[in-house]
């Protein structure tokens, strides 16, 4: 139906960077869950995130307003089309990862600092 060559080497990058947003998801929903939340606020929590990220993001081509908000989703950096076509700015997926490594940190603070009991 379409005729677009891609190379493995760009389906394997889309692979890696869809896969790298959907651990920022969880992610985010670990760090809510170490704060003493129970699971399924966590996820149920993180799915509102990501759910309003592709909305948001999505809509933000057509409403000038929504561009400042969709760049706190990581849906806003993740541009599957671009990298296929291989003119993706590497430098998005590094929002991508900062969200990931700033939640484990955070988780990792958070939890030495929580006093469990036995």
């Amino acid at each position: 139906i379409v005729d677009i060559e891609v190379s493995f080497l760009y389906l394997l990058q889309t692979t890696i960077a869809c896969l790298l947003m959907a651990v920022s998801f969880g992610a985010i929903a670990f760090l809510i869950s170490v704060t003493g939340r129970t699971r399924v606020l966590s996820v149920s929590i993180a799915t509102l995130y990501a759910l309003c990220g592709y909305i948001i993001s999505s809509l933000s081509g057509v409403a000038e307003w929504l561009k400042w908000p969709s760049k706190l989703f990581a849906f806003t950096y993740y541009q599957p089309a671009d990298i296929l076509r291989g003119n993706y700015n590497w430098a998005n997926l590094l929002v991508i990862v900062g969200i990931i490594l700033s939640c484990f940190i955070l988780s990792w603070l958070i939890f030495n600092r929580r006093d469990l009991v036995n």
